[in-house]
């Protein structure tokens, strides 16, 4: 069995939390991103309600993504989760600040399919 963190070369703590994504992995992370089951669906809802409620962040946006974007701003806990999160998935704060954001317009588009008036 191999480990996760095994895997490829891993980051030290507070080197390079997030690192940007190539074109090809945006596109693999938006094409994954829009065929998510039921169940993760599900656990995303409850990530989000995590990330209102302990580290106060915006309603849509899962604790990863929030995290990602303390560590960019130099926010030294932001940092020390994306470095944690790394161990499980190279680049989990770049790739959750893409299913965010392509979560995000998918349900702008239906809202502007809806057929209601803005």
């Amino acid at each position: 069995m191999t480990w996760p963190w095994e895997k490829g070369k891993r980051r030290q703590i507070g080197v390079e939390p997030v690192t940007p994504l190539t074109p090809a992995q945006i596109a693999s992370d938006e094409a994954k991103a829009l065929r998510q089951p039921y169940w993760l669906r599900l656990l995303l809802a409850i990530d989000d309600l995590g990330n209102v409620a302990v580290l106060n962040g915006e309603p849509g946006e899962t604790m990863s993504s929030h995290f990602a974007r303390m560590a960019l701003e130099n926010d030294e806990l932001g940092k020390i989760a994306c470095a944690l999160l790394n161990c499980a998935q190279q680049d989990h704060g770049a790739n959750a600040i893409i299913g965010d954001l392509t979560r995000a317009q998918i349900i702008a588009a239906l809202e502007e399919n809806s057929g209601i008036p803005t």
